[in-house]
């Protein structure tokens, strides 16, 4: 039934969800639980939640994992929880009451959803700046679940009708404001439809994995909307200046258009660019 189709989607989308950690960070062994349904009243336990395992890591029940002192201790407190030495940095050589050498939790609004039990990973890699980056990537992953629940509270660019780009948006504005990390909106600006067109043709073959775009038509105006997810003003720069390098080579006349760059914190500038306010 569909209850049952989200559950193995979601299993699925937390299985990816560990291979991105075996490639991008060299975790060698880890477990993830989360919350099959999304309650604030419930908390994690072996019957609300389900348990998902890395590819090298051996199978073990979920009330094991919770009842590990590590693991234990970062759900009491929500916040991570990692082996160290006296200086408090990031230590995986220490003899330790714990299977594992990190614990993060995931908490969206208030709800604790999902946590992460690091148990094997490089020394070189196991730092602050790496469970840092793990912690705001889990969250990443963890907002998608809850994808309805976000556009609800926080629908901060209602004027685009592409729901999947709003919520994008929004997860990312999450982001900033709970860990500071920024992404970037650029917006072309174009007054001819055939130019819009030729230019949104070419945006959509330049994408990356991550980048996302969507069009807006408002006040005689075509808008191309670019979003790139967890990067800096200098990405989006360096996008804009490979696009107008390629429409200069097709169409000299595609690669003049007005176009602006917004960080996460500007969304009210943004919104009024979009529609072509200069009254508030």
């Amino acid at each position: 039934d569909e209850e049952e189709k989200t559950e193995s989607k979601t299993h699925t989308y937390y299985m990816n969800f560990l291979g991105l950690l075996e490639k991008s960070f060299n975790v060698n062994s880890s477990i993830l639980i989360y919350k099959k349904e999304l309650n604030k009243k419930k908390f994690i336990t072996d019957e609300t939640a389900d348990i998902v395992f890395g590819a090298y890591t051996e199978k073990i029940d979920t009330g094991s994992v919770l009842e590990d002192y590590l693991v234990d201790k970062a759900l009491a407190h929500q916040i991570p929880i990692y082996v160290s030495d006296e200086k408090g940095d990031p230590t995986a050589t220490l003899d330790t009451d714990s299977d594992y050498i990190a614990a993060i939790p995931s908490v969206i609004d208030g709800e604790l959803v999902a946590i992460l039990a690091i148990k094997r990973m490089p020394f070189m890699s196991f730092n602050r700046e790496i469970l840092t980056s793990i912690t705001i990537l889990l969250e990443y992953f963890s907002i998608e679940i809850s994808k309805s629940d976000l556009l609800k509270s926080s629908d901060t660019l209602s004027i685009l009708s592409d729901r999947e780009f709003r919520f994008e948006y929004a997860r990312l504005h999450f982001m900033f404001l709970k860990h500071q990390v920024d992404s970037i909106i650029s917006v072309f600006k174009i007054d001819n439809e055939l130019q819009y067109a030729r230019v949104h043709e070419r945006v959509k073959k330049m994408l990356r994995s991550l980048d996302k775009v969507t069009t807006l038509l408002e006040n005689g105006f075509y808008y191309v909307v670019l979003l790139f997810p967890l990067h800096d003003k200098a990405a989006a720069e360096g996008y804009y200046n490979r696009l107008i390098f390629i429409l200069e080579k097709e169409e000299k006349r595609d690669s003049k258009f007005d176009f602006m760059f917004f960080s996460m914190d500007d969304n009210s500038l943004l919104n009024k660019y979009l529609r072509e306010d200069y009254d508030s």
